[in-house]
């Protein structure tokens, strides 16, 4: 895949990822658009880090990009083996972490209202975290985890939707609390 990414006025790159500036109900932020600027720092890349905010603008989404088939083939990207997402962070679109197989935890912040299906086929995925203001765990959000041992809920999650584990064939414990 070639990445000819270039900054231009709405498009910044910090730690070889790649920004865009959005605007929605008058409030102007950035999201994620792809993870590296260059195949090369793409290969040699064991780590994601998102920024919080760049020039006084909060990153605000993660995107799969135009659909929800992910920005990422399954399997791309197996050295990736951390994700760190600020808690500036409030939507991770569906399909965002799809392709980087080699991520085994990721901590989520409670910022995140809407998480979608973004660890479909995150086959090394081991634990997870879901957030607080997270009140529906989508359909196939967690499918084909292979590895998934355990989740963790620490809010009010009213609904589990179908085939939301489908293929988490190491799932042991899942925390589910009283409310």
């Amino acid at each position: 895949e070639d990445r000819p990414f270039e900054e231009t006025e709405t498009i910044r790159i910090v730690d070889h990822v790649v920004y865009e500036l959005k605007e929605k109900n008058g409030t102007q932020f950035f999201w994620v658009v792809d993870y590296f600027d260059t195949d090369e720092a793409a290969e040699a890349a064991t780590e994601i880090n998102i920024a919080e905010e760049i020039d006084g603008i909060p990153v605000k989404e993660i995107s799969a990009g135009e659909n929800d088939e992910g920005r990422l083939e399954y399997d791309t990207m197996p050295n990736i083996t951390k994700i760190t997402i600020p808690d500036t962070v409030t939507n991770v679109d569906n399909a965002s972490f799809s392709g980087l197989t080699g991520v085994k935890e990721i901590e989520l912040p409670d910022s995140i209202e809407y998480l979608g299906t973004a660890f479909y086929k995150v086959k090394n995925l081991k634990t997870i975290t879901i957030p607080e203001k997270q009140i529906i765990i989508p359909v196939r959000a967690f499918a084909y985890c292979e590895n998934l041992e355990e989740v963790i809920i620490k809010g009010d999650v009213k609904h589990i939707e179908d085939e939301a584990f489908k293929y988490c064939t190491s799932l042991k414990k899942i925390n589910i609390p009283e409310s």
